[in-house]
């Protein structure tokens, strides 16, 4: 296959990393008052701080059912105050990290509270996610020859079995989707990647070849993070088997 200069130039002066926009929704208000205006009529505490407050308006960092998980690794609540003492506003940020959600990193849960009346009232609340899920890979930048090497590997690992065991797979051209995915299409690396528990005989030395070609095209954890969200385990674990061979056994020292 012959591979053009202006291939390369494009491969390498430009990165591949995109990243899907952090989402922010606004709350509702009134259902937030109501459970502080609960809480106050039975007297409980929480009500008279607004850091406590927010810990309740956003729910339970622990799951009640049974065998359950925490929904965060770790929970920050952050108050900050305009004015002194209780006369100006009031923002608390509730911060879950460490999601067990995969496309979710973080949520922030914002609440604007003012004193009403000797009761803290919520003004205005909003919940933003952080996705934690990448659209692509970062290309490798510190290797240019590994780099150069998978870019190559990858535009040449197209061998006829492979091609075929694709076509039966929903890839009628397989050379067209691992260019796409070389240059940065989420779907098409998504699709070759999930030949892995369907490649067997012929075609799985050129396959092996190809995933390994992008593991060194692109940075090793980035790559490795975007197996783990765009990839089912068995799926996964195919992949890096495939990848484990290459470089012990055909890959020369």
């Amino acid at each position: 296959m012959k591979i053009s200069a202006s291939f390369f130039f494009s491969i390498f002066a430009f990165g591949f990393a995109t990243f899907a926009d952090d989402t922010t929704q606004a709350k509702e208000v009134e259902p937030l008052n109501a459970k502080i205006a609960a809480g106050i009529t039975k007297g409980e505490l929480w009500t008279n701080d607004p850091s406590q407050i927010a810990a309740v308006l956003t729910g339970p960092w622990l799951s009640n059912t049974p065998d359950s998980e925490a929904s965060s690794q770790s929970r920050e609540v952050i108050a900050t105050s305009e004015g002194e003492g209780n006369s100006g506003k009031v923002s608390v940020k509730v911060k879950e990290i460490g999601l067990f959600d995969d496309a979710v990193r973080q949520l922030d849960h914002t609440y604007e509270f003012v004193l009403k009346n000797g009761h803290w009232t919520v003004t205005a609340a909003t919940t933003k996610a952080h996705d934690a899920r990448p659209a692509f890979p970062i290309a490798e930048s510190e290797n240019l020859q590994k780099r150069r090497a998978g870019v190559l590997v990858v535009m040449s690992s197209t061998g006829h079995e492979l091609q075929e065991l694709a076509k039966a797979n929903g890839i009628p051209e397989l050379s067209v989707v691992a260019s796409d995915a070389i240059f940065g299409n989420h779907d098409s690396l998504v699709k070759i990647l999930k030949l892995s528990t369907k490649v067997d005989g012929a075609a799985a030395e050129i396959y092996g070849e190809l995933v390994y070609g992008f593991s060194c095209a692109f940075e090793s954890n980035g790559f490795t993070r975007f197996l783990y969200f765009n990839l089912e385990e068995k799926e996964r674990e195919a992949v890096l088997e495939f990848i484990k061979w290459i470089e012990s056994d055909v890959v020369p020292n």
